[in-house]
């Protein structure tokens, strides 16, 4: 395990209040939030959303269909991001 989630601790409540928010306004969160991020922690983060992306791009290849892709993106970032 991480010895600080990669969403930080401390912004745990933010990233939370942002799911009952309007896409727009959750973007314009997320965003900021991110930038809030410690520099590892943002390098990170893009790096496992880029594995995921490359993922979903050979989607007919390794047969992850979107289901198995979420399933295993919510593992990985309970693991690896909040509390």
């Amino acid at each position: 395990t991480l010895p600080e989630p990669l969403l930080s601790n401390e912004l745990y409540s933010h990233w939370i209040d942002g799911l009952s928010l309007e896409h727009d306004h959750q973007l314009k969160l997320y965003k900021h939030l991110i930038e809030c991020l410690p520099k590892v922690h943002r390098q990170t983060l893009r790096k496992v959303l880029g594995h995921l992306h490359a993922v979903q791009n050979k989607c007919d290849k390794n047969l992850m269909t979107i289901s198995n892709r979420r399933s295993q993106a919510d593992r990985l970032f309970a693991q690896v991001t909040l509390k």
